[in-house]
């Protein structure tokens, strides 16, 4: 959004604390969250702890749940997480290293609960929101989403869906297709930027020291993607925002 964070609240939920691996999990969680609030200098303004959650003796997963609170001087000036117009820029930002290990991917898709998660640099995150926030304020920027559960292709499908403006990207790498677009790394953004701001933005980003490459462009009613010249997605905007909207009822039955 371009807001300056300020405070969090949690909520954790664990299974039971008095099992090793449990208990390993709830220090764990915390460690990582207090490195972050440091790292961002936001404190811990309030929270909620629930052990114990289980169900016929198998812990749930752990769930630790946190909102941040931010101030955004002007909210006309706030950026949206979705793409506003046709024939702008696609510009992916931040630590893109996709890997499927630990990731929603191979979770959802292959039910392998496993992998180790990749350590975050949380001082590129802080570079990221001071470069947000400046952004933001000079109104450089059309709309920006966090490319996070699912990676780089859920993320670019997100931001096509509420205006159904299709996007055509493509990308040059050494890696497995499945890796590269659902491969999971952080902090990672993606940006949609009109051709007047370009070289605006790609200085600011040069100036935070964040990695950048521009990917493509917002385009048509479809979302495209082509890895090392070859098309591996080719799907109607709202096709695809169809499956999405109902995910959630099919996953309930």
């Amino acid at each position: 959004s371009g807001a300056r964070p300020k405070a969090v609240s949690d909520c954790l939920n664990f299974g039971n604390p008095e099992k090793e691996g449990v208990m390993w999990q709830f220090v764990k969680s915390t460690d990582g969250m207090g490195e972050a609030c440091k790292a961002l200098n936001t404190p811990v303004v309030s929270g909620n702890v629930s052990f114990y959650n289980e169900t016929e003796s198998k812990a749930i997963l752990p769930t630790p749940t946190v909102v941040m609170v931010g101030v955004l001087d002007d909210i006309n000036k706030r950026i949206p997480s979705f793409f506003n117009k046709r024939g702008s820029n696609i510009i992916i930002a931040g630590n893109f290293n996709p890997d499927i290990s630990a990731s929603e991917y191979l979770y959802k898709i292959h039910n392998r609960l496993e992998g180790s998660i990749s350590e975050i640099d949380l001082n590129l995150g802080s570079r990221l929101i001071d470069f947000f926030a400046e952004a933001a304020e000079k109104g450089l920027i059309l709309s920006a989403h966090d490319v996070s559960d699912g990676g780089l292709c859920v993320c670019l499908a997100e931001m096509c869906f509420n205006k159904g403006i299709g996007a055509n990207i493509e990308i040059n790498r050494d890696i497995r297709t499945d890796e590269l677009l659902f491969g999971e790394s952080m902090p990672l953004v993606l940006l949609e930027v009109d051709d007047f701001n370009l070289k605006g933005v790609e200085s600011l980003l040069e100036n935070n020291n964040i990695l950048f490459e521009k990917l493509g462009k917002t385009d048509g009613d479809s979302i495209t993607i082509r890895h090392n010249g070859h098309l591996v997605i080719d799907e109607k905007v709202e096709a695809a925002a169809e499956v999405y909207d109902e995910s959630l009822g099919e996953l309930m039955q």
